[in-house]
Formats: structure tokens, C-alpha cells, sequence
């Protein structure tokens, strides 16, 4: 974590140069057409694509995370729009008037349901799902199921708000958290487009309009609050933090990319990928944010469908006639750890710990051993995932005997690298004896922490004076049961210079000394 000053320039030229290694591989994708190719990604190794287009009709699949995918031609059904994998072997197709099913990786495929036109299809787990069509066609758009697409319910036109001024869903524009679901219309130059939102697996809807310009709109929410949206029209990125209810601009969009589908990286803390097709004037191309959208990374200029992504390393693109592009990310630069101390109280001991810049960073592991045992994880700190921004962290470890421990932390990233900090030291000591800390840090600018423990029930008092004797500060001055305490003492207002801080508990007196440094 703590690095030389040699690694730390190799780190910052790295995180300089983090464009020039992430890359989109290309990947056959064993459909031989322009044809736009929707992908659901199960894994790292399984992913399903479908042709949304009119007049041509695959759905190819890989099962070794892309090195191999199989394509079938089923022009005898009807136009595909979407498609929703759970494995290998099990997945929906949304077309026009039905919606398709496979349980054997595609041999064979089943209707589940004749209606209009079905333009999205995702499920929830297993058994629970929901299709969307065209709004204002027939009289019911959305259906639901609760046994894997075996008999499809109609969701009743009054939990639907209406649409307005002709507005429809736009295919496969929809994205899923938990049992969530929304789904973006397309807008005219009437009436922007609106984001339809389900809580409940697609029964009841609620609708937020306008979101944004008259082509629509792509999402991608990380959780149930946060998400982002693209803006092809305006050329912007929009960010909302009360699960679409409201939006805001974000801080930048990427650079010589238009902003036009949008996709959140699951299992990182603020990852999207945006990604663009000659469509409409738009300049094709692909970038990243790593921060929830505050800078964009741009990749390339070349065609990409919406991404399908399984984690901050394996992700899937389509790019053109037999096409599919496969996600390299960028390098996962190293949390840098600058303090990590240990601060004995009672029989407690306090951790604390600061961190300058973080990246790809899940969280902390707390491991502690006695002298002569082993690490054992105590506790878990979640990180930050990607920032720039000094934080700080701290950990409480309770209900500890007499002793000395040893503890480290053990960095976990979101792809499954960690890395160890030091090993620390600390001793539980016994309250039968007064104990007065050095302060920590020493030297100081501007405030320093103060401990000590008192074995007697005493009024206490804690004073700091400078060299020549005078009182500057009284930090304590009360009754105090026996325990162990802390203070902090800020000497903003003071001159650089050596000091004296002196406990007296009971019949106890000890003085040490402290220096600030401005």
C-alpha cells in the first residue's frame, strides 16, 4: 500500500496513461449482418446476443467468455427487440406479437405469449418477469410473471400511467435493481422523453417526464438511488440521486463520443460505460467514467452497441457485421495507505487510518492476532471505490483482555486483488496502574490527541503550558470515574514551540512534553 517514491511515479503515469490500456478486443461474433446485436451477459464466461432489426433474425451465444460464440438463424419467427439470460441454457427473446423461451442454450425455442408488439423483457430472478410493448398499442403493454414466463399476466391499464403526445418505449432501453425496473421512452419534438419506474416487478408504474430530449434516452443505475442517463440530443450526462424521480447535469461528457447508451459496471462503486453508433448524426465511439461521471476516459471512435458488463473486468460490446467487441480494462491502480496507528482505551482498541487516493477499492479487512497466534479477520471497513480525496477511517475492537495484539489491514479491490498493510502493535494493559500517553502526532500542526488511564475514581484535571510555565490551555478539569480517555488538543492559535501537557488524578502528577510545528 505504502509505496517508494520511484513506484509512486510509476503509479501517477500509469493512472496518466490509463487510456492508452483499456481497449475493446475484437471478438467474432458468428452473425454474419450489420444488424445491431442486443447482448444480456450472464457471467464471465456466458453471454447472449439477439439481432434487433427487422427482416433478420440470430441469437448467437458464448460459454468460454467469448472465444467461441454460435450463432442460429430463426428467421421463421418473428422480429427480435430484446433478449434476457439467466445461464447457459435459459433465455427470453421480446419480438413482435410473442415472447420466445429456451431451457437448452438455444436449440429449441418456445412461445410463451401472442400480443402486439413485445419491445423489452427482463427477469428478476428465475420465476419473476415482465415484457414491455409499444404504448398505446392494445390494451395491455405490459405483462408479468411469476413462474418463468409459463403464463403472462397483464398489468391493468389504471397501474400504466398515460402516455403523452405519442410517446413509446424505446426497445430494450430498460434496466434492473433488485425488483426494480425502469424503462425510458422515446420523446418527439413535441414532448421529451419520460422514465417509467416499477418497485414491485413491473405491476404498479409511476413516471417521471420530461427527463430529456426528443430521441429518447439510455440508463443505467447502480443501485436504487443512483444512476446515470445519457443525452444524445443535447449531447449531455445527466445524474440522479433519488432513484430518477429528479436529474441534474453532471460535472463533464466524454470527448469526441456522443453520450447515447449509457450501462453501469456491476460490483464497481461508480463505473459506467457509455457507448455510441452512427445513428442520427451521432459520432460513434465509447468511454468510461470511473467516478459516477464527474470525468469521462474516451476509449475509441468506432461502432459499439449498449454494453452488457458482469464486472469491472469482463464486459461485452457489439461493433458491427460478426462483430462483438470484449471489454480490457484500464490498470487497478493501489489504495495509498499513509497512516495506519492503533490507539489503546480500556479494553478497546481504537484503529485508525487514512487514505490519500483510492481505486477499484471494495473495503478493509481488520485482521488481528495475539504475539504467537494468527491473523484473523475481526471486522470489515467498506471503501470508497475511486477517489482522489483524502479519507480517513477508523475501527473499534471491543471487549479485549490484557495484552498485546498485532493488527493490519488487508485492501480489497472489487475484482478480488487485496494487498496488506503493515503490522502494527498494541497493548491492553490492566487499569491497576495511572498511565500518561505520549501524544500522537508529535510534532503537530495544529491539534494532537492526548491519553491516558486513571485505575482511581478522582477528579482529574489536564493542563498545557509553555516552556517558561504558563498556562495556555486547560484541556480537563472534572470529576472522572476510573477508565481510560482521550482528548484532543488544537493549538491553531498558539506559536510553534516545545510544550508541556501534565495530568494530575488524585495523587498522580506526570508531565511530557509536545512540540508544534506551523
Amino acid at each position: 500500500m505504502k509505496r517508494s517514491n520511484y513506484f509512486l511515479i510509476v503509479v501517477f503515469l500509469l493512472f496518466a496513461c490509463s487510456s492508452l490500456f483499456a481497449q475493446w478486443t475484437v471478438q467474432n461474433s458468428g452473425i454474419p449482418t450489420g444488424d445491431q446485436v442486443v447482448l444480456a451477459a450472464v457471467n464471465e464466461n456466458i453471454c447472449w446476443g439477439v439481432t434487433r432489426s427487422f427482416g433478420v433474425r440470430y441469437v448467437t451465444r458464448t460459454t468460454d467468455g467469448g472465444t467461441t460464440w454460435v450463432a442460429s438463424n430463426l428467421n421463421s419467427l418473428n422480429d427480435f427487440y430484446s433478449i434476457a439470460a439467466l445461464s447457459a441454457d435459459t433465455a427470453w427473446i421480446a419480438a413482435t406479437g410473442s415472447i420466445y423461451n429456451t431451457t437448452n442454450g438455444g436449440v429449441n425455442w418456445t412461445q410463451q405469449l401472442a400480443t402486439g408488439p413485445m419491445l423489452i423483457v427482463r427477469f428478476f430472478d428465475s420465476n419473476n418477469g415482465v415484457c414491455i410493448g409499444s404504448l398505446g398499442i392494445g390494451n395491455s403493454e405490459i405483462y408479468t410473471t411469476t413462474n418463468g414466463g409459463s403464463l403472462w399476466t397483464p398489468v391493468p391499464p389504471s397501474n400504466i400511467p398515460d402516455p403523452v403526445n405519442g410517446e413509446g418505449f424505446i426497445p430494450d432501453n430498460a434496466w434492473v435493481v433488485g425488483n426494480t425496473i425502469w424503462v425510458n421512452t422515446n420523446g418527439n419534438f413535441n414532448f421529451p422523453g419520460s422514465l417509467y419506474k416499477s418497485t414491485d416487478r413491473g405491476i404498479t408504474w409511476n413516471v417521471t417526464r420530461p427527463i430529456n430530449d426528443q430521441s429518447g434516452s439510455f440508463c443505467g443505475f447502480k443501485d436504487s438511488l443512483n444512476g446515470l442517463l445519457s443525452s444524445s440530443f443535447n449531447n449531455l450526462v445527466k445524474r440522479t440521486t433519488d432513484g430518477g424521480a429528479t436529474w441534474t447535469n453532471t460535472a463533464s461528457v466524454p470527448v469526441g463520443v456522443t453520450p447515447f447508451l449509457m450501462a453501469y459496471v456491476p460490483g464497481s462503486s461508480g463505473s459506467y460505460m457509455i457507448t455510441s453508433f452512427t445513428f442520427s448524426n451521432q459520432i460513434p465511439g465509447s468511454a468510461y467514467t470511473m467516478d459516477n461521471g464527474d470525468t469521462w476516459t474516451t476509449v475509441d471512435n468506432v461502432t459499439h452497441g449498449r454494453a452488457a458488463f458482469v464486472s469491472p473486468s469482463v464486459g461485452w460490446s457489439w461493433g458491427g457485421a460478426n462483430v462483438i467487441y470484449k471489454w480490457t480494462p484500464p490498470p487497478v491502480l493501489p489504495v495509498e495507505l499513509t497512516s495506519f496507528t492503533a490507539k489503546a482505551q480500556d479494553k478497546t482498541v481504537i484503529l485508525n487510518w487514512v487514505t490519500t487516493t483510492e481505486i477499484n477499492n471494495r473495503g478493509f479487512e481488520i485482521q488481528r492476532k495475539v504475539v504467537e497466534g494468527d491473523f484473523a479477520t475481526v471486522g470489515f471497513v467498506k471503501g470508497e471505490g475511486t477517489t482522489t480525496n483524502q479519507k480517513e477511517y477508523s475501527y473499534a475492537d471491543k471487549n479485549l483482555a490484557e495484552g498485546k495484539y498485532l493488527y493490519r489491514l488487508k485492501q480489497l479491490d472489487f475484482n478480488g486483488t487485496y494487498e496488506y498493510s503493515k503490522t502494527i502493535e498494541v497493548e491492553i494493559k490492566s487499569l491497576d496502574n495511572f498511565v500518561l500517553e505520549q501524544n500522537y502526532p508529535n510534532p503537530f500542526n495544529p491539534s494532537t490527541k492526548i491519553s491516558w488511564q486513571s485505575p482511581i475514581s478522582s477528579w482529574q484535571v489536564l493542563k498545557v503550558f509553555d516552556v517558561l510555565g504558563n498556562e495556555v490551555a486547560t484541556l480537563v478539569n472534572e470529576f472522572k470515574p476510573a477508565g481510560s480517555y482521550e482528548v484532543e488538543f488544537n493549538a491553531a492559535n498558539l506559536p510553534s514551540g516545545v510544550y508541556l501537557y501534565k495530568l494530575q488524578a488524585g495523587n498522580f502528577i506526570e508531565s511530557k512534553k509536545l512540540m508544534l510545528l506551523k
